[in-house]
C-alpha cells in the first residue's frame, strides 16, 4: 500500500478527524432541524401562493395593455404595472427554485 492510503485513515481516526465529524453531523441535523419546518410550512401556503401570484401577474399584465393601448388615461403607469406583474410572475419562479432546494 502506498502512504498516501495510510494518510487519510490516520487522519479521520485522530481527535481534529473526529471532532470534525462531529461538527458536520451536528451541523447538518441543525440544518435539517431548520428547513424541513420552513419546506412544510411552503408546501402548505404553496397552493394559495401560487394562485394569487399568477393571477395577480396575469390580470396586471392584461390591464396594462388594453389601458395603454386603448388611451384610457395618458396617465397611466404602465411600465410599473407591467413590471410589477412580471415580478409576481417571478416571485414564482423563486418559490419553485426554493422549495426546490430545501427539499435535497
Amino acid at each position: 500500500m502506498a502512504t498516501s492510503d495510510i494518510e487519510p485513515q490516520a487522519e479521520m481516526d485522530s481527535p481534529r478527524g473526529i471532532e470534525s465529524r462531529l461538527w458536520r453531523r451536528f451541523g447538518r441535523f441543525a440544518w435539517d432541524g431548520i428547513r424541513l419546518p420552513v419546506l412544510m410550512l411552503l408546501r402548505i401556503v404553496e397552493p394559495v401562493a401560487r394562485f394569487v401570484l399568477s393571477a395577480v401577474a396575469l390580470l396586471g399584465i392584461l390591464v396594462s395593455f388594453v389601458l395603454e393601448f386603448s388611451g384610457a388615461d395618458p396617465r397611466f403607469p404602465f411600465w410599473l404595472v407591467l413590471g410589477l406583474s412580471l415580478g409576481c410572475g417571478a416571485l414564482v419562479i423563486l418559490l419553485n427554485a426554493v422549495m426546490r432546494r430545501l427539499a435535497r
